[in-house]
């Protein structure tokens, strides 16, 4: 006779051991150092929106003056820079910016998240080229804060001002052509959070055994924080596509896209939403990092688990949408461990593994 007591904590074992979906081979290292710099990371990126964003609020309260040109990565940095902290506050940052650079590449070079019932090029180009280009990104801006490091607060004031791009690319094909790629690249950028905004697709990145409040905090300001994050590249996106026609100032890509929005009261009401969606963008990694993200990042499997965060007590802990998904599956999938005449076979399908399944999947997931 087969005797099989299985409990949840054996059905989460069973799954992250089994399953495709599972965490993937990462050595102990790996987990922790994506673990620290993935957490870490998300805060710096909360603390960059979240200047960008109130700065963009005053501005549109107090006129382009006010400081505008802040409205920008470099420029909340230099806005650190020359705060009450100075130098120990840039220092914070570029830690922390260095740290975020390292999860991505991390992550990045290890194809973290790759789901294998995806196309490949799907995986590639979200798991192994999207990560890399994000950690280029913020490698810039860590360079860019070692750079200020290295200056007075004057000097730091100037350096937010006389960028020559993206106006140098002005009067030639070749940088006309840039312009209009980089434009349609944002363009592509501000419809992925578009689709962030009104779907549910990244909800399977956060933990499943959240508390009620917790999820949705997260998921309120995750779905604001994306619009905000969708209007702010429009506005770049645009900004580049003005450029091939006239000037648009001498202060940094970002910060020009926001002074587009200063010329009416109309504009600068749409200026004040967006900067406050970007502090409530702030608001949402410092949710991810801190609390509510998985680190290192989840696969999707499929897309009947990934939009879905089931409560606690419908699955076993630890185990989360995914986990029980794969546990339904259990039950329409054939065994060929036992034979016929063995133990415990229900003598119909052939689905012995089902048999102890049913007996346990209802206490260990409340069916």
């Amino acid at each position: 006779m087969l005797v099989t007591q299985i409990t949840s904590q054996d059905l989460n074992a069973q799954y992250l051991a089994t399953s495709p979906c599972g965490p993937g081979r990462l050595s102990r290292r790996q987990h922790l150092l994506i673990v620290v710099t993935g957490r870490i990371g998300w805060v710096a990126k909360a603390i960059v929106y979240a200047v960008i964003g109130g700065v963009s609020c005053e501005s549109a309260v107090q006129g382009y003056a006010s400081g505008a040109a802040f409205a920008s990565p470099q420029g909340a940095f230099i806005f650190i820079g020359n705060g009450f902290l100075g130098i120990p506050a840039l220092i914070t940052i570029a830690v922390m910016l260095a740290m975020y650079s390292v999860w991505r590449f991390v992550e990045g070079s290890l194809g973290v998240g790759t789901d294998p019932a995806t196309a490949a090029w799907k995986n590639f180009f979200r798991y192994r080229l999207s990560p890399s280009v994000s950690g280029a990104v913020y490698s810039a801006y860590f360079v860019f804060v070692v750079y200020l490091l290295s200056k007075n607060k004057q000097q730091r004031l100037e350096a937010q001002h006389g960028h020559a791009f993206p106006n140098s690319w002005r009067g030639s094909a070749t940088g006309s052509l840039g312009l209009i790629f980089l434009g349609t690249a944002f363009l592509a950028a501000t419809g992925s959070q578009l689709e962030n905004t009104f779907s549910s697709g990244w909800h399977w990145e956060l933990e499943s055994d959240l508390h009620r409040m917790l999820l949705w905090a997260t998921l309120i300001s995750g779905h604001i924080g994306f619009a905000a994050r969708s209007a702010t590249f429009l506005a770049v996106a645009i900004l580049f596509f003005r450029t091939i026609a006239t000037n648009t100032g001498s202060d940094t890509a970002v910060a020009n896209a926001m002074y587009q929005l200063q010329g009416s009261v109309s504009h600068r009401i749409i200026l004040f939403l967006l900067g406050l969606g970007l502090i409530i963008y702030g608001l949402f990694a410092t949710l991810c990092g801190v609390y509510t993200r998985t680190f290192p990042t989840k696969p999707r499997c499929d897309g009947s688990a990934q939009s879905q965060i089931l409560p606690e007590s419908r699955s076993p802990p630890g185990v989360g949408a995914m986990g029980a998904e794969w546990l339904r599956k259990q039950l329409s999938k054939p065994s060929t461990s036992m034979q016929d005449d063995e133990p415990g076979y229900d003598g119909q399908s052939g689905k012995a593994q089902q048999t102890c399944l049913q007996h346990a999947l209802p206490s260990a997931l409340n069916w």
